[in-house]
């Protein structure tokens, strides 16, 4: 077999140049010229996710560990990790030589096509494969269309959006693209095997599926990786990339015995992990296009990573650890964030914002400035089999620099109750919407709570922009009990006058027979009514000192 397509020198990886306009480089060159690229521009997000931890596990391995002659450190300790990183920030570009010097070893091992140890698969010779006791594997021969991310339900149901994919293949620029994403991002298997053969199962979707993604972004490329190099973990542990633990780095011929074990072992170090490929694939091609592939087996862990940085976690229940939390498709990011940025103890922390705030705590005086926080939200939502994408997830939310500066426990306890109370008052409109609802005649199945989760989200999307201004404005100093006094002070008031004109709209709209009312179970429901009740909830949930005004209505 002809070796073919190498990305470390062929372009593959979509980018977005200073112009705005959309360019394709190899892995080498986008990471030289990063400082002059705006991001990664992918066909979406989930892909520029694992494209981007990809290139961060290369920086793991060429910047990340204790030996390097350009910048040399007595001891691998977190003043030495921290030396190292702001050395790296203070050069406003990925040193190219460091990079082809690190990578020049393991060229061979980049080949999407190669007789014995293609990028990211396997080289089986046939179809099947026996292991040393003669039980005979098959895999799941896949086309296309479940290769590329936009994106098959499953197995046996038809894609989620229409599939770009071409009957004489994909190129091998945009398999290579897939090929990463697939091993990031794909759900569980289905489906069993013929008669006599073995099909291996059982190893679940892909790890960034079992995640709710969490990434830093920068105003450059350069910043993105940069800020997503993190050298610090739980409990001050500084991160050591080990020799030969990268996946390329490591040789990897594959036999049938291989197909038998589907666990993998915790990885020691974020770019151990980020540079795991959970899928042993095999692209199937013709000339110079890849026609389908197939999947042999998967890996997956047994139990949770805790060097995994770009996720935040959720406390275990009893004497478990905790857990990765996923995204909500249904919720927007900043009704999180109390999660997102919890300070509680170093076992629910989230380690990117964590870093985050050590860089802003550390900067040194002469260095180049920090950009503003901006954190980016990635997930797919599968269904309870693990097996079928329903949703896929993309937010970002920025941040005031010196609130993560100033960042505590207190302060993320105040915003958690300020977002209960924001909670709690679109309830309120959801219930207000219910009951106009109910006035104007609603009778069908479970009546009027259609219109209530249409009025909550019609709230949410309302104050949306609003929120994420209050948090972009959170002023200087913002741990001082005034400034957040005043800060809570002002989204208060924001929340009551919009959810107040959204009320008002609704009512004004209800029609003659929402304002006359009509009786139901002995309960009379008017829009008048429903509008004084929403007015007592909210008077009593954002100023509970001053006099109460509603009635029973529900």
């Amino acid at each position: 077999m002809e070796k073919k397509f190498n990305l470390l020198d062929e372009p593959w990886i979509l980018a977005m140049d200073g112009e705005g306009q959309t360019c394709k480089l190899s892995l080498i060159e986008v990471l030289v010229r990063a400082h002059e690229l705006r991001g990664l521009a992918g066909e979406m997000p989930t892909q520029d996710a694992a494209i981007l931890r990809l290139l961060v596990a290369v920086l793991y391995g060429a910047f990340g560990r204790e030996e390097l002659p350009e910048h040399e450190v007595d001891e691998w300790d977190g003043v030495a990790a921290m030396d190292r990183w702001q050395w790296l920030w203070g050069q406003r570009c990925l040193p190219e030589d460091i990079l082809r010097r690190y990578l020049a070893p393991y060229h061979e091992r980049f080949y999407l096509v190669h007789p014995t140890q293609p990028f990211y698969q396997a080289a089986f010779p046939g179809d099947k494969v026996q292991d040393s006791q003669g039980n005979t594997y098959v895999p799941g021969e896949m086309s296309t269309q479940f290769m590329i991310g936009t994106l098959s339900e499953s197995e046996n149901k038809p894609c989620l959006f229409r599939s770009r994919a071409r009957e004489d293949g994909l190129a091998f620029d945009e398999a290579a693209r897939w090929l990463v994403h697939l091993n990031a991002f794909d759900v569980a298997p289905t489906g069993a095997p013929p008669r006599g053969v073995i099909k291996v199962n059982g190893y679940s979707s892909a790890w960034l599926c079992k995640v709710g993604v969490l990434y830093a972004q920068g105003d450059t490329l350069f910043q993105a990786l940069l800020l997503n190099l993190v050298f610090e973990g739980k409990g001050g542990e500084v991160f050591t990339t080990a020799p030969d633990s990268l996946y390329w780095e490591m040789e990897h011929v594959h036999d049938g015995d291989d197909l038998k074990d589907i666990t993998l072992p915790l990885p020691s170090s974020p770019g151990q992990l980020y540079s795991q490929p959970f899928r042993l694939l095999q692209l199937q091609t013709q000339e110079d296009r890849v026609v389908g592939y197939r999947r042999w087996t998967g890996w997956k862990y047994e139990g949770f990573p805790n060097v995994e940085v770009m996720t935040a976690w959720r406390e275990g229940k009893k004497n478990e650890p905790p857990s990765p939390k996923r995204h909500n498709s249904e919720r927007m990011m900043w009704r999180d964030l109390p999660g997102i940025l919890a300070m509680k103890g170093d076992q629910e922390s989230c380690l990117i914002v964590q870093w985050l705030i050590a860089l802003r705590r550390t900067r040194n005086a002469d260095s180049p400035p920090l950009p503003r926080p901006r954190l980016c939200a990635v997930g797919m939502q599968l269904d309870s089999k693990g097996a079928s994408v329903e949703s896929v997830f993309f937010d970002t939310l920025s941040l005031n620099a010196s609130l993560l500066e100033g960042l505590d426990q207190t302060v993320v306890t105040r915003l958690e109750n300020l977002l209960a109370t924001t909670e709690k008052c679109v309830w309120a409109i959801g219930l207000l919407a219910k009951n106009l609802s109910l006035a104007a005649g609603d009778s069908g199945k479970s009546p009027g709570e259609g219109a209530a989760a249409a009025g909550k989200g019609e709230a949410y999307f309302a104050l949306d922009m609003p929120f994420r201004d209050w948090l972009v404005d959170l002023a200087p100093n913002a741990v001082d009990n005034d400034t957040m006094d005043a800060a809570e002070v002002q989204w208060v008031d924001t929340l009551e006058r919009i959810l107040t004109n959204l009320a008002q709209q609704w009512v004004s709209g209800a029609g003659e027979t929402a304002l006359i009312g009509r009786t139901v179970d002995g309960e009379l429901y008017s829009a008048p009514k429903a509008m004084i009740l929403f007015r007592g909830i909210l008077r009593k949930t954002l100023h509970p000192n001053q006099t109460k005004e509603g009635g029973k209505q529900s």
